[in-house]
């Protein structure tokens, strides 16, 4: 990540954080469960400085 995200790398970070969304509450299993939730939390402490604008 030399340099941060461009505008690209910063949407396709929030889709993948509106997918887990989606995703981590179905996963039955516990290790998979909170690995995903690990993975979620730290997408969101880098998409953080980057709140997408309004469409």
């Amino acid at each position: 990540m030399n340099g941060g995200l461009d505008d690209s790398g910063v949407a396709c970070l929030w889709a993948c954080i509106t997918d887990l969304d989606k995703v981590v509450s179905l996963i039955n299993e516990e290790y998979c469960a909170s690995y995903f939730t690990k993975l979620r939390m730290m997408a969101q402490v880098a998409a953080a400085p980057h709140i997408p604008t309004a469409t």
